[in-house]
């Protein structure tokens, strides 16, 4: 498995994190029907599904053989209502931002640093992703 050296691999990570591949992954699933997602704007469609948004971005990087050593799970706020999003290195990774800010980027990969300081983001635990990944997915595969 190869460590993501995020600096260098950013396009990358922009084509691989596509929001429509995530949407149609998320129509498509069994989620969809469970949930009876809808196929709405982006910024209509991404609303509540941050954890669904982290859980996907955890598959698809693990899928294209990368690790998940340098990556952070945040749960916390954006402008104060509840949010989970992913950290790569010193960047803030964030499928589902659109929900609280219409006119950004369905993917936004920003400086945390150029965040942190606006004060929107909150983060109140901070998880390694592999452990956040056992601890989401360890109760489905034991339902089996």
């Amino acid at each position: 498995m190869q460590k993501m050296n995020f600096y260098e691999e950013v396009g990358d990570l922009r084509k691989l994190l596509n929001p429509d591949k995530f949407k149609s992954y998320m129509l498509e699933s069994p989620l969809g029907q469970i949930f009876n997602i809808k196929d709405e704007p982006y910024e209509l469609f991404c609303e509540n599904m941050c954890e669904n948004a982290v859980s996907w971005i955890l598959f698809t990087l693990l899928s294209a053989d990368y690790s998940l050593d340098n990556i952070i799970v945040h749960e916390g706020s954006f402008n104060n209502y509840h949010h989970i999003w992913a950290s790569i290195d010193d960047y803030y990774v964030d499928l589902t931002l659109p929900q609280f800010l219409y006119d950004c980027p369905d993917l936004s990969i920003t400086k945390k640093d150029e965040v942190e300081k606006d004060g929107l983001y909150y983060s109140a635990i901070k998880v390694n992703a592999e452990e956040w990944a056992i601890e989401k997915f360890s109760g489905l595969m034991n339902q089996k």
